[in-house]
C-alpha cells in the first residue's frame, strides 16, 4: 500500500513544470472561498515514526495472528497518514499556483512503480518455479490487477463459496494500494474543480467524507465484504487525512495542553484496536473509528508534542517508516508463499519477516530512492509506465494460458495439472425444464444431462453439484436432471437459515417436479448432512469460520424441537413424499469432510493422514438419523461411500496419483467420476 509521500525538499516542489500537462489553480482571496487551506507542512519524522508503527501492526497480524488479531488496523492508519501527506503537497502547491496534474501523475508513478515493479516480478519469478497451474494462473490475474491497481475490485469478485483462502494468494494486501490510487485519480481534479468553480475546498472534503462514512455504516451490516474493498466506503480515511492538512499550521510549534495529550489517547486507540479486535469484528464500520481517529488525534498534536519527538521521531522507528512502503509489499508475498509450500512454524513465519525486512532495504536503498528521487523528467516516467505495462502483459499471458501447465512444477509433484480447479466440474447441461425455470424457486441449481426428459433425479445442495458431474458423463442410458440450491439441505417443511435465502421454498418447488414428472423413477437425495451438527471440521469452514455452525433448523410445527429433530424430520418428510408419489429413494450418506485441503497433501503427503475413526465419529449423528429413517421407511435404498475413500483405516484425499476431493469437502472432477462408477454399478444391482 502506499500511504507514502515523505514530504523533503530534495522532492522539488518548485521544480520545472510540463506546460502541456499543468493545469494550474490561480489563487483566490480567501473571501472566495469558504476558507483556505494553510500553508504546506514541511517534513515531520514522527510521521515516519508512525508509518513505522502501522506497518509493524500489519507485519505481526499476517505473521502471528494469534499475537494481535486486530492488527489489521495499521492500513487504516495508514491511510491517514496518505490523506494527510499528499494533501500537504497539494495545497502548498495551491498556494504558490504551480499545482500540476502531470506532475502529481508523475510522482506518484515514481513513488509507487519502483518497488511495485520489484515485487511483482520476483512474484512471478518465484511462481513459475513453485506454483501449480491454477495457482500460477491465479497469481498472473492478480499481478495484471496490481498493475492497474484494481486488485481490490479482482479480489472482490472472486469472493464466493469456492473462493481459495487469503493466504494462498501472495498478492491479496494490493487491495489497499489500489483504493488509494483509485482515489487519486479523481482526488485533485475534484480539488481542481472545485477551486475553478469557487466552491470551498473543505466543502467538499468534509462532503465527501460524511458521504463515505455513512455509507460505511449503512452497508457494513450487510455487505461487509464490498464495503472493506470499495474505495467510496473507504476514502473517508484517506479524507480524514486531508482534512488535517486543510487546517494544519505550521507556525504552531508550541503544543498546548490538549496536543500534549492529544498523541497519547490516539496511539492507545490505535495499538488498543490491534489488540482487542480481531477477525469478527464488523470492521470497518463504527469500530474503524477509533484508530483512524487515534492516527487523526497524533497527527493533529504535530511533531513537537512529546510522544511525536520523544517517541515517534526515533532514528529506529523513522527508518522503518523509510521502508514501510517496500516492507508493505514483501512481507504477504513470502508469508504467502511459505504458507503455500507448507512453511508456517513460528520461527518459518519470524524468518519471513526478517527477509521481508532485509528486502524492504535493500529495495528501498537500491531501487526506490535512485528512482524516486532522480531529477525530474519524462523519459524516468516513460520508463517505469512501460515496465510496469510489460508486467501486466506478462500477468495476462499466464491468465491466458492457464498457468502453463507444462511447468516442470507439476511433474516435480507427480499431479496432473487438469484436477487442481477448486471449480465445480463442467458437467453436461441441456437446460432446465420450464416448469422449474418458470417458478419463483429459482434454483441454484436446475440442468439436465439430455435433451430427452429426466429419468434419473439428483436432489441436494453443493454436495449434489459435485456428485452431477460423474453421473451425467459415465450413464448414457438415463437422462439425469440436478434440483436444489446451494447450502440449502433438501428437508421438506423446515425452515432453513443460511447464507441463502428461500430455501425452503426452493426445497418445495424442487420436491413438487420431481413427484409430478412422470418420467422420472429414481431420486437420490444427496448433500452436506454435517448441516445438522454445530461445529465446523472441513479445512476451509474453519479457516473462513463457515460450515454447520452457520446453518440454522427449525420446524414450524414443532418449535421446540433440537436442530437434529429438525433435520430428521425434515429428511423423513423429503423420503416420505417422494415415495408417496411412486419414486425410488436413495439415500447418499455423505462424502467424509477433510481436516485439511487436499492441495496441500500434494506437497506434504505426510500432514495429510486422517483416522477412519475420526470420520465415523463426526459421521455418528446422521448416519443414525438415515438409519432411524431407514428402519421407518424399509424400501428406502442407502449408499454408503466410506468403504470406496477409505484405505488401511485411513480416508483417502486421492487414489492412483489422482486427487478425489477439490477442496475439504467436495468432490473433484475425477473424483465425481470415480464415485459415480461405483454408484452406477451399486444402483444397477438395487
Amino acid at each position: 500500500m502506499d500511504p507514502h509521500v515523505a514530504l523533503r525538499k530534495s522532492e522539488g516542489e518548485g521544480a520545472k513544470q510540463n506546460p502541456i500537462v499543468m493545469i494550474n489553480f490561480h489563487r483566490m482571496p480567501p473571501s472566495q472561498h469558504l476558507s483556505a487551506p494553510q500553508k504546506a507542512v514541511g517534513y515531520r519524522p514522527d510521521i515516519d515514526g508512525l508509518r513505522a508503527i502501522a506497518v509493524m501492526l500489519v507485519v505481526i497480524f499476517h505473521a502471528f495472528p494469534n499475537l494481535l488479531p486486530g492488527g489489521y488496523v495499521g492500513v487504516d492508519v495508514f491511510f491517514v497518514i496518505s490523506g494527510f501527506l499528499i494533501s500537504n503537497i497539494i495545497f502548498g502547491a495551491l498556494n504558490s499556483n504551480t499545482f500540476s496534474i502531470g506532475e502529481f501523475y508523475a510522482r506518484r508513478v515514481k513513488r509507487i512503480f519502483p518497488a511495485l515493479s520489484v515485487v511483482l516480478i520476483s512474484a512471478l519469478i518465484a511462481g513459475w518455479f513453485t506454483l501449480l497451474a491454477d495457482e500460477y494462473m491465479q497469481l498472473g490475474k492478480h499481478v495484471a490487477g496490481g498493475t492497474a491497481f484494481i486488485s481490490n475490485f479482482i479480489l472482490l469478485s472472486e469472493l464466493g463459496y469456492f473462493d481459495t483462502a487469503s493466504e494462498t494468494k501472495p498478492l491479496l494486501h494490493l487491495w489497499s494500494l489500489g483504493i488509494e490510487e483509485q482515489f487519486y485519480i479523481f482526488y485533485p481534479l475534484a480539488l481542481w474543480a472545485v477551486t475553478r468553480w469557487r466552491i470551498g475546498i473543505f466543502g467538499l472534503i468534509a462532503g465527501l467524507a460524511a458521504l463515505s462514512f455513512l455509507a460505511n455504516l449503512l452497508f457494513i451490516g450487510s455487505h461487509r465484504d464490498y464495503v472493506f474493498y470499495l474505495p467510496f466506503t473507504r476514502m473517508w480515511e484517506l479524507l480524514l487525512g486531508a482534512a488535517l492538512a486543510y487546517g494544519s499550521n505550521p507556525a504552531s510549534s508550541t503544543p498546548t495542553p490538549w496536543r500534549a495529550l492529544a498523541p497519547w489517547v490516539g496511539i492507545c486507540c490505535v495499538i488498543g484496536s490491534a489488540c482487542l479486535l480481531d477477525g469478527k469484528s464488523s470492521f470497518p464500520g463504527l469500530n474503524a473509528v477509533v484508530p483512524v481517529g487515534g492516527t487523526a488525534l497524533v497527527i493533529w498534536a504535530g511533531q513537537h508534542a512529546s510522544l511525536n519527538r520523544l517517541v515517534l521521531s526515533r532514528t529506529l522507528l523513522v527508518s522503518i517508516g523509510l521502508v514501510s512502503y517496500p516492507l508493505y509489499l514483501w512481507h504477504w508475498p513470502l508469508l504467502s508463499f511459505g504458507r503455500i509450500l507448507g512453511h508456517t512454524s513460528h520461527l518459518e513465519r519470524a524468518c519471513s519477516v526478517v527477509a521481508s525486512l532485509i528486502l524492504a532495504i535493500l529495495t528501498y536503498t537500491l531501487v526506490e530512492r535512485r528512482v524516486r528521487f532522480r531529477p525530474r523528467g519524462k523519459g524516468t516516467v516513460l520508463i517505469l509506465v512501460s515496465v510496469m505495462s510489460i508486467i501486466g502483459g506478462c500477468g495476462l499471458t499466464i491468465y491466458r494460458f492457464e498457468g502453463f501447465k507444462s511447468r516442470d512444477a507439476h511433474r516435480k509433484y507427480g499431479v496432473n495439472p487438469d484436477q487442481l480447479s477448486i471449480k465445480p466440474a463442467e458437467a453436461p447441461n441441456y437446460g432446465c425444464p420450464e416448469e422449474i425455470k418458470s417458478s419463483e424457486a429459482n434454483l441454484g441449481y436446475c440442468r439436465t444431462s439430455s435433451k430427452s426428459p429426466p429419468t434419473m433425479a439428483l436432489l441436494g445442495d453443493s454436495h449434489a453439484d459435485d456428485k452431477y458431474h460423474g453421473l451425467a458423463k459415465l450413464d448414457p442410458t438415463h437422462t439425469w436432471i440436478l434440483l436444489g440450491n446451494n447450502s440449502c439441505p433438501p428437508l421438506q417443511g423446515i425452515d432453513v437459515e443460511t447464507d441463502h435465502a428461500k430455501c425452503k421454498e426452493r426445497i418445495d418447488a424442487a420436491l413438487k417436479y420431481l413427484c409430478e414428472s412422470p418420467t422420472i423413477t429414481t431420486v437420490v437425495v444427496s448433500f452436506f448432512q454435517s448441516a445438522v451438527l454445530d461445529t465446523p471440521f472441513a479445512a476451509e469452514h474453519v479457516s473462513l469460520n463457515r460450515g454447520p455452525h452457520k446453518t440454522i433448523l427449525r420446524s414450524p410445527l414443532h418449535p421446540d424441537y433440537t436442530k437434529q429433530q429438525a433435520f430428521e424430520e425434515g429428511l423423513a418428510a423429503t423420503v416420505r413424499t417422494l415415495q408417496e408419489s411412486g419414486k425410488k429413494v436413495v439415500l447418499l450418506i455423505d462424502v467424509p469432510e477433510l481436516s485439511f485441503i487436499p492441495r496441500d497433501c500434494i506437497r506434504e503427503p505426510s500432514s495429510c493422514a486422517l483416522p477412519i475413526e475420526t470420520i465415523e465419529e463426526r459421521q455418528r449423528v446422521f448416519r443414525k438419523i438415515i438409519a432411524d429413517i431407514k428402519a421407518r421407511y424399509p424400501t428406502v435404498l442407502v449408499y454408503d461411500p466410506l468403504p470406496l475413500l477409505s484405505r488401511r483405516g485411513r480416508c483417502l484425499y486421492a487414489y492412483g496419483g489422482n486427487l478425489i476431493y477439490r477442496d475439504s469437502h467436495h468432490v473433484s472432477e475425477w473424483g465425481s467420476e470415480y464415485l459415480a462408477e461405483d454408484l452406477l454399478q451399486w444402483l444397477s444391482a438395487h
